[in-house]
């Protein structure tokens, strides 16, 4: 089974890039390969323009977080709830439910 990695710009939608993955790779396979010539290209053009990454917990890696700091870009990187996770963000979760 094959594996899609799509890029999508977060303000119009717009499909940015699609690379197909075999399905024995990690879903992270080659999300720094791909993000990196993406912030080349971005910050190429628009050096100024703050970046956001935002991604399931495939991506949740810490090479993907180092990457990201390294580079000054924001990320929300989705995390399935789990025991030691869960009363780590009981306060946030509050809070967000409350606004």
């Amino acid at each position: 089974m094959d594996h899609p990695l799509l890029v999508f710009d977060g303000n119009t939608g717009h499909l940015i890039t699609a690379i197909l993955r075999p399905g024995t790779v990690h879903a992270s396979g080659v999300v720094i390969i791909v993000q990196r010539r993406l912030i080349r290209l971005v910050r190429t053009h628009w050096p100024a323009r703050a970046i956001e990454l935002h991604t399931d917990s495939g991506c949740a890696f810490p090479q993907i977080y180092r990457f990201c700091e390294e580079h000054a870009i924001t990320d929300t990187i989705g995390l399935a709830m789990h025991a030691r996770l869960k009363p780590l963000a009981a306060d946030l979760l509050a809070a967000a439910i409350v606004h």
